[in-house]
């Protein structure tokens, strides 16, 4: 039995739960369930091992992609928790495999990223780790060490991507790298500009995607709304105002959809922090609280801030209690128990540290109104509004659809949902 297996069994039956049987209420709580997340990547052996049985479940990826998947996943979460505070005792390891992974003398090398690639996804978390922990990311590598790792982020700083939330991926890249003093000056596509002119033609290309009122489709197709808005175009935008990445008009037009969307999004979620099971990458669990946490890292709650703190623990508090961890500790495919049916044909093993993305208020200090303002109940339904049973047998409201309101039908979740101004789907 490995050391993390055994820190498992423990624990008895809450080996298996997110948090142990924990229920964190405070930062240090919350940094303490995310170190105890990464606990089985600590040893840079451990860490080594994980990374080269990354083959099952299989992919349509190649497995060195899903190798790159794990290893930058983590960061989402890594990179707060060095911003904020305590560092990861396994980061030394962390930079090694970053380091082989951009080697192309290396057999860890993860290849270099091109067209609709996923790699591009797992890029923005390495750029999403420069921008906000530069102090451990970047600055205890030797001045060769870091050649390789930014020539492979140029590379994907300038291949296309997919066209939805991923064309915010390459301006999250261009950040990371300028916060560390280098260039995306890479051979780019004909036509396509760089710097800023490249963001801001990014988040263009993301305005067509708005609906109205907050909400986006995460693509040109008009495709029904799900948790993507929220914890990728919505996330994303709030990463560039919160570190001051774009220009005041941009930054002003990302807050104020955020501030439009956060008053409906918060009815996604029940009294006890049970979230919607809709759409897409369902194994990514609680990144259905990132937006919440991206709020607060923009300066920007639509609500008070004791109501947003409390949204976001409840909700990771109500993983916490579910049985998600594999039993050497890592996080299973599935949703709320392992189960590869909740899975799609781009779910591997790193898949599900998408969900580190929920992490990013533990890069705010102690002091910060986040932290500072204790946990208050969700907002009640206004007037107006209609309500809707919770998980925990309460109700919540949700808005009511205008008289003559046109309908589609969507998804298979009971009842409807918004999607935009004056356009709601119906399944039922």
């Amino acid at each position: 039995m490995s050391g993390a297996e055994a820190h498992h069994a423990s624990r008895g039956p809450g080996g298996r739960l997110l948090f142990g049987g924990a229920r964190p209420r405070t930062r240090r709580e919350f940094q303490e369930a995310l170190l105890d997340l990464c606990r089985p990547f600590t040893a840079a052996a451990a860490l080594e091992g994980r990374l080269e049985a990354v083959g099952h479940p299989g992919t349509v990826y190649p497995r060195r992609t899903a190798r790159l998947e794990l290893l930058a996943r983590l960061l989402w979460g890594l990179a707060p928790l060095a911003a904020g505070g305590p560092g990861f005792a396994g980061r030394a390891g962390v930079r090694e495999q970053i380091a082989a992974g951009t080697d192309p003398g290396s057999a860890a090398h993860w290849g270099l990223p091109g067209p609709h690639d996923q790699r591009l996804v797992e890029a923005a978390a390495l750029g999403f780790a420069l921008a906000l922990a530069p102090h451990e990311a970047w600055q205890p590598l030797a001045p060769a060490e870091r050649r390789r790792p930014a020539d492979w982020l140029g590379q994907a700083a300038a291949a296309a991507p997919v066209d939805n939330n991923w064309h915010l991926v390459p301006t999250l890249v261009r950040l990371g790298l300028a916060a560390v003093g280098e260039s995306a000056a890479k051979p780019r596509r004909p036509g396509t500009a760089r710097g800023e002119a490249a963001t801001e033609a990014a988040f263009r290309r993301i305005d067509d995607f708005h609906l109205g009122d907050g909400w986006y489709a995460d693509g040109p197709d008009g495709s029904p709304p799900d948790h993507y808005g929220p914890w990728a175009i919505h996330y994303y935008g709030l990463l560039h105002a919160g570190l001051g990445a774009i220009d005041g008009a941009r930054a002003a037009t990302v807050r104020a959809r955020a501030a439009a969307f956060a008053p409906e999004h918060v009815h996604w979620f029940a009294d006890d922090g049970a979230a919607l099971a809709i759409g897409r990458s369902l194994t990514y669990r609680f990144a259905q609280g990132a937006f919440l946490g991206a709020q607060a890292f923009a300066g920007t709650p639509a609500m008070p801030w004791g109501v947003l703190r409390g949204l976001w623990a409840r909700h990771l508090r109500w993983w916490g209690g579910q049985p998600v961890r594999d039993g050497d500790g890592t996080l299973s495919v599935g949703h709320a128990y392992p189960n590869l049916l909740m899975s799609e044909s781009y779910n591997g093993p790193g898949s599900p540290y998408g969900a580190f993305k929920a992490f990013l208020p533990l890069a705010l200090p102690e002091t910060h109104p986040f932290w500072s303002h204790p946990e208050e109940p969700p907002p009640a339904p206004a007037s107006g509004e209609c309500g809707r049973r919770t998980s925990a047998g309460r109700w919540r409201g949700r808005p009511s659809p205008p008289p003559g309101a046109r309908t589609r039908t969507y998804a298979s979740t009971p009842g409807w949902c918004r999607r935009g101004s004056g356009t709601y789907g119906s399944t039922g």
